[in-house]
């Protein structure tokens, strides 16, 4: 996927801060009909498993 310089982000601790911060998603399948919409929670978790 194309992301513009203006958007990409490549701290990773401003990602995972992002993350927890809104880990609320709403995702949306405009393909066919009706449309479909669905939202996921983001859990982030480092290496060792463990939910931050």
């Amino acid at each position: 996927m194309y992301i513009p310089n203006l958007n990409l982000i490549t701290d990773t601790t401003e990602i995972v801060e992002l993350m927890k911060r809104f880990s609320f998603k709403t995702i949306i399948a405009a393909k066919g009909n009706p449309t479909t919409v669905a939202n996921i929670l983001f859990l982030v978790t480092n290496n060792e498993g463990t939910i931050l």
